[in-house]
C-alpha cells in the first residue's frame, strides 16, 4: 500500500484512510446462544472466523446496521502505531469508504464516516482532556446543585425555627400581659405559670381539669380572655379569676385612656357580657378592674 494513503489531511482533524487499511466483514449473531446479550468480545469471535490474523492483532468496532446482522471493521494496531506521529493531532480515524463488494451485504450502510477507529487504547489525548473536564464540570454542576439544596433546606429550616421562637415569644408575652409576671418567688417561664395558674383554679373553684367538659369551659374562657387581650398596651395584670360563669381581672395601666383602651378592647369576649368597668387612679399608675359574665348559661354535663 502507498505512504500516503496512511497520512493525515493536515488541515483536518479527521483522518480518513483509504478502505484498503481496512477488514471488513458482516457477522450474523443469530449463531450465538440465544437468549445471550451481544459483546464485543462475541462479535470479535465471529470477525476472527473472517480474518487473514489473529483478533488480538486488530483494532476493531462493530456497528449493528440491521437486526441481527452486524458490520465489524478493523484495523492493525501495528499500522495505527506506527502512523502516531501522522495521527497525533488527528480526533478520529476512519474509511473513506466502504469497499464496493461489502455495499450489498451492509444492506445500504454508507457511514463510512461513522467508523471511529480511534477510541479505547487509540483514544487522543485531547479527546481525554476533554472527557475528564467535562466530567469534572458535571462532578462541580453535581457539588453546586447539592449544595445549593443544602443551603436553602438550612435556611428553611432557620425560618421555621425564627417562627417557632416568634410564636413562643408572642405566647410568652400576652400571658405575662394577663398573668402577674414572674418573680423570685414565681420563676417559672409563662407557659408553666399559665399551667400553675390553672390548677389554682382546680383547687379553689371547683373545677375539675381531668374532666373535659369542666377543663374545656375553664381554659376556652382563659384562652379568649388572652386572645382579645391587646398586645400594644403595657398592663401589669394583679389578679385573675376564673370559673365557668364568670370572669374577674384586675390591672394596672398608665393613664384614664389606657384603662379606657382595655376596657374596650376586652367588651367584646364572645360568649361573655361585662360589667360596667372599675377605675381607681393612684399617683403614679390607674388601676382597672374588669369583670365578665357568661351571656347565657351552657349546660354542665352530668358527673
Amino acid at each position: 500500500m502507498n505512504e500516503n494513503a496512511t497520512r493525515t489531511d493536515q488541515d483536518s482533524p479527521h483522518a480518513r484512510w483509504p478502505c484498503e487499511c481496512f477488514y471488513f466483514a458482516v457477522l450474523d449473531t443469530s449463531l450465538l446462544p440465544k437468549g445471550t446479550r451481544v459483546t464485543d468480545e462475541q462479535l470479535g469471535y465471529l470477525f476472527e472466523a473472517e480474518l487473514p490474523e489473529l483478533i488480538e492483532s486488530l483494532h476493531a468496532i462493530y456497528r449493528c446496521i440491521e437486526g441481527v446482522k452486524y458490520l465489524a471493521c478493523g484495523v492493525s494496531t501495528e499500522r495505527i502505531a506506527n502512523a502516531r506521529d501522522a495521527l497525533a493531532d488527528a480526533v478520529s480515524l476512519t474509511p473513506q469508504t466502504l469497499p464496493p463488494y461489502m455495499w450489498k451485504e451492509t444492506l445500504g450502510f454508507r457511514g463510512a464516516e461513522t467508523l471511529n477507529l480511534l477510541g479505547g487504547a487509540f483514544e487522543p489525548a485531547t479527546i481525554r482532556r476533554l472527557r475528564r473536564r467535562v466530567a469534572m464540570v458535571g462532578l462541580a454542576a453535581v457539588v453546586l446543585a447539592f449544595s445549593t439544596l443544602l443551603l436553602g433546606i438550612e435556611r428553611r429550616i432557620e425560618v421555621a425555627n425564627d417562627r417557632a421562637r416568634s410564636a413562643e415569644v408572642a405566647i410568652a408575652r400576652r400571658v405575662d400581659l394577663v398573668l402577674p409576671p414572674a418573680s423570685a418567688a414565681n420563676p417559672l417561664p409563662p407557659l408553666l405559670r399559665l399551667a400553675a395558674e390553672l390548677r389554682t383554679l382546680e383547687r379553689t373553684r371547683g373545677v375539675d381539669l381531668g374532666r373535659s367538659g369542666d377543663s374545656g369551659d375553664a381554659v376556652d374562657s382563659l384562652v379568649s380572655l388572652l386572645r382579645a387581650w391587646p398586645t400594644d398596651l403595657p398592663s401589669r395584670t394583679e389578679t385573675l379569676v376564673v370559673s365557668e360563669s364568670s370572669l374577674h381581672a384586675q390591672t394596672q395601666v398608665a393613664s384614664n385612656d389606657r384603662a379606657d383602651q382595655l376596657a374596650r378592647s376586652l367588651s367584646q369576649l364572645p360568649g361573655w357580657s361585662m360589667d360596667f368597668p372599675r377605675v381607681d387612679a393612684a399617683k403614679d399608675n390607674v388601676r382597672v378592674a374588669l369583670s365578665w359574665k357568661r351571656s347565657s348559661a351552657k349546660p354542665r354535663k352530668p358527673r
